[in-house]
């Protein structure tokens, strides 16, 4: 999670924000998440060079869905 962002405060953020709950549920981005858990980074560059993931990606960084370091 992002700094200052403690699980239950990005659960509630992420449960609030319509845009946010299409894009976990977006299967597309289900492979995505699946792919970074993995650590499969052939596979999240490819899907990086797509302009709508990664701006999806971006959104649930800010959102703290996504732990960057």
């Amino acid at each position: 999670m992002n700094e200052g962002q403690d699980e239950e405060t990005v659960k509630r953020n992420i449960q609030n924000n319509p845009e946010l709950r299409n894009i976990l549920s977006d299967p597309m981005m289900q492979t995505v998440l699946k792919d970074l858990q993995e650590n499969n980074k052939e596979a999240l560059l490819q899907h990086l060079s797509n302009t709508e993931i990664r701006s999806k990606v971006e959104k649930l960084i800010a959102a703290g869905f996504i732990k960057t370091q």
